[in-house]
């Protein structure tokens, strides 16, 4: 049984780009590392990890070009659909909260408040349109005189103009009465 912390092999691989040449004509080109150049690389790395031979470490150095000849099939063209990316579905998500908001505000919110902070309206009674009631005499009873048929009709059209939904529901009964 061996010690917590102890290695039993150490594995390193590096790989380094080759050397970039600027030309005169401006023109870059690569050169790979000379073989003493690898060698004293392959020294350090050995050094940094703590390289051990009996324990069976290893260390790998190669050299090779990082760059190569870009092709159009090789670049990635984000190929997923406008509405299946994640931004726009949190802008989405957003607006849609936004909208319901927006609902909820204009058809639950608005009426409450306008009957919270509204003053009640003091009911007023319709006037009739006609001749307007005689007073009489003290000696008589209180009954009004009776109109004539013009002052009927004509107290009947100014009481559809001003509350008809009474109007049609006098009417509704007066059609129920006669069946």
């Amino acid at each position: 049984r061996q010690p917590a912390g102890r290695l039993k092999r150490l594995t390193v691989a590096v790989l380094i780009d080759n050397l970039r040449v600027t030309g005169e004509d401006g023109a870059v080109t690569e050169t790979p590392l000379a073989p003493e150049q690898l060698e004293n690389i392959t020294r350090l790395v050995k050094d940094a990890v703590g390289f051990d031979a009996a324990r069976g470490d290893s260390v790998n150095v190669v050299n090779a070009s990082f760059r190569g000849e870009l092709k159009p099939e090789d670049i990635l063209v984000d190929k997923i659909p406008l509405w299946e990316r994640p931004l726009v579905r949190d802008i989405a998500k957003l607006l849609a909260g936004l909208i319901v908001l927006l609902v909820l505000v204009l058809s639950v919110m608005r009426p409450l408040v306008r009957g919270l902070l509204g003053s009640p309206r003091p009911a007023q009674q319709p006037k009739l349109a006609g001749p307007e009631p005689v007073a009489l005499p003290a000696g008589q009873a209180g009954v009004p005189a009776p109109l004539d048929y013009e002052g009927q009709i004509a107290q009947a059209r100014t009481l559809v103009t001003q509350d008809p939904a009474r109007v049609a529901q006098v009417v509704k009964t007066w059609v129920g009465n006669d069946e």
